[in-house]
């Protein structure tokens, strides 16, 4: 997290906003992966249930 000196100057005010800028940016995009994982693993549990389904008992032989 950005953090500012006790008595910060512009500069340092302007660094800090950048700073926290690009890590709002690295959590939105980790975020976003993370949520497109979870769907991918949801997408393959639903093809083996409806795969499970299709082949019925046959389905432990796999």
């Amino acid at each position: 997290m950005a953090t500012l000196p006790e008595a910060p100057s512009q500069a340092d005010l302007e660094a800090a906003y950048l700073v926290r800028g690009a890590q709002i940016v690295a959590c939105d995009g980790a975020r976003r992966l993370a949520v497109e994982a979870w769907a991918a693993e949801r997408a393959m549990q639903d093809d083996w249930s409806a795969e499970d389904k299709r082949l019925g008992w046959r389905s432990w032989r796999r």
